[in-house]
């Protein structure tokens, strides 16, 4: 081999191994450990707030609180001895609470000859010959008295003017209403007093 091809092999070689390293290189710095995590950028604008719903209409109270007897049979005899005559009730649940900022309701029920129609007290049953007035009062001692005035004497009443059975129905309350239906702090408030018996059982969900 003449001198001038040795060269010539040479140089290709060289050329060669130029060629490799640069490729190594190269795929080294690629490949190189990842760098540091840039800083977190600005938090967004916030959203602006939705309308605001609408109000639901306010729920009917409940009968968790509202304390009621059973129907009590009368003391006062339907043949009156005098003009007057009372009995009693005990309401055990009726505190000062409930006769400061509460309703009391009694009501009255006409026997079953006169097809059990109950009314609320204080109220007044006439016929032809009768007039009877009843009414209420609390007693001490949380008692309920039931009055029954004719007016005119002993009287053996009819059973349209006699009842024959009484019940309570105690509701508690922050504020009672007046006859005008409106509270002492000027708040809308029910009375209860003008409700019939059937509105009042169905307002608490009261058994009959």
């Amino acid at each position: 081999m003449n001198p001038k091809s040795k060269i010539m092999k040479v140089l290709k070689l060289i050329n060669v191994f130029v060629l490799v390293v640069s490729l190594t290189f190269s795929f080294t710095s690629c490949s190189g450990e990842d760098g540091n995590t840039g800083p977190q950028g600005e938090r967004g604008l916030q959203g602006e707030q939705g309308l605001q719903g609408e109000q639901g209409e306010r729920g009917n109270p409940g009968s968790a609180n509202v304390i009621y007897s059973d129907w009590i049979d009368s003391e006062i005899p339907q043949q009156m001895p005098t003009g007057t005559e009372t009995f009693t009730m005990d309401a055990p649940d009726l505190d000062e609470g409930i006769m400061n900022k509460g309703v009391v309701l009694v009501y009255g029920k006409l026997p079953p000859e006169a097809s059990n129609i109950v009314y609320q007290l204080a109220t007044i049953l006439s016929n032809s010959l009768h007039e009877v007035t009843y009414s209420y009062r609390i007693d001490e001692a949380r008692i309920i008295r039931v009055i029954a005035r004719t007016g005119t004497g002993a009287e053996d009443l009819f059973n349209n003017v006699y009842f024959s059975q009484y019940r309570y129905i105690l509701i508690p309350g922050s504020v009672q209403a007046n006859s005008a239906g409106t509270s002492k702090n000027n708040i809308k408030e029910v009375d209860y007093t003008k409700l019939s018996y059937e509105e009042v059982l169905e307002l608490f969900n009261i058994p009959e």
